[in-house]
């Protein structure tokens, strides 16, 4: 999710703690939901869950020690060339986004808006043709809503979790979370589920949880009716399928100076845990980089200028941290707007400075070196966005100064 209301985002986290609105994925807005191409994951196994056969730490491992990334092959930023726009689609949560074909669906909100969290209408979810980058349909819920936060697609159907009222509710939150879907030819809605969270798809199945009460199992429906089709026991914040495997995590309270993220391999058809590890700092979400999972961690604390921004990487196993990058030096010191992050996109590790105002920059990280290297790329950004950018259909999407999202020819190839 955007940056730039951290401590509002602090409230807003513990109002859906206390509200049931369980965190239903490992990452946050900027990484998609799980199964974003809307293909099936395979459950794990012990022939494709073992994401490298290089040398492991044990899972108790700690980062190399920190590094001071210098600057890379090009020392002045070059400014991406926009290639093409989609208008009137900023979003204040960041990124989310699902891929199907040759379809991106990705939520969208009006600029000038009343609120930061809806405009005119609310937000909706905009089908873009990958080829021509020309919206083809629009999708909006009959009411309202506050924001949209996750969502899938899969069989046909397009899913999506939405919510309602302002950034917390008290009391009987009944009615205020919820999942539907849309049948994506028609563009009517066909299935209405209240008082549930999306976790993602995977096998086939459309996975959510209920959102009132904690801990509850998670149940997987029909992707064309909706219909329960089983479900298995599961007590953890978080759940994501990613990597070919079913994870579950469980972090300490935002805003305090202690903070660990406790990792399980759960098998997806019993729900059993098949391994389980806590690592310092806060986990961001795991994303396959070529045979191998890794992650971005934050270092988390009760410093927002600090705690939120991911400054090294760690390649997971199935139970364990098995090797770390150095940690960061990233100054995101208080009374600045400039921020500096690692992410993960398209299997490439890279480095983000955005200045908070109108500008991001964009470079890759050498993973032998863990150094800045290739082009630094400069591109818009819109002040209140963070998350500037998202690798879509092999392109660099970012939020722009317009009130848009723009496709940068940005080389993604070497």
């Amino acid at each position: 999710m955007g940056r730039r209301a951290l401590a509002g985002l602090v409230v807003l986290v513990a109002c859906l703690a206390l509200a049931g609105g369980l965190a239903l994925g490992i990452s946050a807005a900027r990484t998609p939901s799980g199964a974003a191409s809307g293909s099936p994951i395979a459950a794990p196994s012990a022939a494709n869950a073992s994401p490298s056969a290089a040398p492991t730490l044990p899972p108790s491992a700690s980062p190399r020690p920190s590094v001071s990334p210098t600057p890379g092959a090009t020392a002045t930023a070059v400014e991406a060339t926009v290639v093409a726009r989609v208008p009137n689609c900023q979003n204040p949560l960041g990124w989310d986004y699902a891929v199907s074909g040759n379809d991106l669906f990705v939520v969208c909100d009006a600029l000038n808006a009343p609120s930061p969290y809806s405009g005119p209408g609310g937000p909706y979810i905009a089908r873009v043709d990958l080829t021509t980058s020309r919206v083809t349909a629009t999708y909006r819920y009959k009411t309202p809503m506050t924001y949209i936060e996750g969502l899938t697609v899969e069989n046909g159907g397009l899913w999506f979790e939405g919510i309602f009222g302002g950034s917390g509710c008290s009391g009987d939150c009944r009615g205020w979370r919820r999942v539907d879907r849309f049948d994506i030819a028609t563009g009517k809605t066909t299935v209405e589920i209240p008082d549930v969270g999306l976790v993602g798809s995977s096998s086939g199945y459309i996975w959510v949880r209920d959102s009132l009460v904690e801990n509850g199992p998670l149940r997987k429906l029909d992707p064309k009716t909706g219909r329960e089709a089983g479900r298995i026991p599961f007590n953890m914040g978080g759940a994501q399928f990613a990597c070919g495997s079913f994870w579950g995590t469980t972090g300490t309270t935002l805003g305090t100076p202690d903070t660990t993220t406790t990792v399980a391999h759960i098998d997806p058809v019993q729900g059993t845990v098949l391994a389980s590890f806590t690592l310092p700092g806060r986990l961001r979400g795991l994303e396959s980089v070529g045979k191998e999972c890794w992650a971005t961690v934050e270092p988390g604390g009760d410093d927002p200028y600090t705690a939120y921004y991911a400054d090294h990487f760690v390649r997971i196993g199935n139970s364990g941290v098995e090797d770390s990058s150095p940690i960061f030096q990233l100054e995101n010191h208080s009374g600045t707007t400039s921020e500096a992050y690692l992410d993960i996109q398209a299997g490439s590790f890279w480095l983000v400075h955005d200045d908070g105002v109108a500008t991001a920059t964009l470079q890759r990280v050498d993973p032998l070196t863990w150094q800045p290297t290739g082009t630094q790329w400069q591109t818009g950004a819109s002040g209140y966005q963070g998350d500037p950018f998202a690798i879509i259909g092999g392109s660099v999407w970012v939020f722009d100064n317009d009130g848009g999202i723009s496709r940068l020819d940005i080389p993604l190839g070497s």
